[in-house]
């Protein structure tokens, strides 16, 4: 019984902790290739956004924002998702909150 709890405390404590590899310090100055190498594909990437698309000349032009990348941690019970954003082909913020 005792080793249920355990094991019942360690993951709810694991699925509340944000996931270590979406970090200004592990992602920062990364271009979008880099980063889909390190973390895999983004559930939300700019680039493929059929109503509101990114491109670097839109954004050179000042009519489109920073490039994003939206991930959900499926791991975590309480629903965190990071936001990375690109400026320049390269990471310049990484966020996490939940959703």
């Amino acid at each position: 019984m005792l080793v249920v709890a355990a094991l019942i405390i360690c993951r709810v404590v694991w699925g509340a902790l944000p996931d270590s590899r979406f970090t200004m310090d592990k992602l920062g100055g990364l271009t979008p290739e880099q980063v889909i190498d390190r973390v895999g594909p983004p559930d939300y990437d700019g680039r493929n956004d059929t109503s509101d698309p990114w491109t670097p000349e839109l954004e050179k032009q000042g009519k489109t924002g920073r490039l994003k990348f939206f991930y959900e941690d499926r791991r975590t019970w309480n629903g965190i998702e990071y936001g990375i954003q690109f400026e320049d082909g390269h990471v310049v913020q990484v966020d996490w909150g939940a959703k």
